[in-house]
């Protein structure tokens, strides 16, 4: 990657703070660019490919908040206590109404990967190493026993992320949940089937 790749996937990201990925065009990006006679196809396969990178550069951000705090809390509890406060935190962090844009974008991303087989591949590669950085951080906290260990590390990662889903649903609702009750709702869960309290 040069430096003007670099810089063409960081235009089109700040782009995409105001911009749908699919009203995007060439003559806008080379505006934002401030590069005269850009030659898109010398850095990139087509226009199409520039926007799906930043697409999908946008959504590994967007996830490796949520990754990079459940790394951080398991590795700083000090004991079950501190990790259930901090994933309770976390929860409460993801599911809040300021990142509604964020979990509706993630969805938007991955749909539109769907029908773009490029984008698909690459979607597919970038959220198996998304889901299984957080199923190694949920087999470590399994191995100190914060965790239940019967459960599946994969299919807890996957369940971790797939909550967010239904913040979605409800963000567009006409009937909707507030924030409090869905975020109380999601910690019952990982208070009485994910967490494991100390016996004695």
């Amino acid at each position: 990657m040069n430096d003007i790749h670099n810089h063409l996937l960081g235009v089109v990201g700040s782009l995409l703070d105001q911009h749908h990925p699919q009203s995007l065009t060439p003559e806008v990006v080379q505006a934002a660019s401030h590069y005269e006679d850009l030659e898109i196809a010398n850095h990139f396969e087509d226009f199409d490919d520039l926007v799906e990178q930043a697409c999908l550069e946008r959504l590994a951000l967007q996830v490796s908040y949520a990754g990079q705090r459940l790394r951080l809390a398991e590795k700083h509890a000090k004991n079950f206590d501190d990790y259930r406060a901090a994933l309770v935190q976390i929860n409460r962090d993801i599911q809040c109404q300021s990142r509604a844009h964020a979990r509706a974008e993630r969805l938007e991303i991955t749909l539109m990967a769907k029908r773009r087989p490029r984008m698909a591949a690459k979607l597919a590669n970038l959220q198996a190493e998304i889901t299984a950085d957080v199923a190694n951080s949920v087999r470590d906290a399994q191995h100190k026993g914060w965790l239940r260990s019967d459960l599946n590390a994969h299919a807890l990662a996957l369940f971790i992320q797939a909550y967010t889903v239904g913040a979605v649903l409800n963000d567009v609702s006409a009937d909707k949940l507030s924030d409090e009750d869905w975020i109380e709702f999601i910690a019952a869960i990982i208070d009485r089937a994910v967490l494991k309290p100390p016996t004695d």
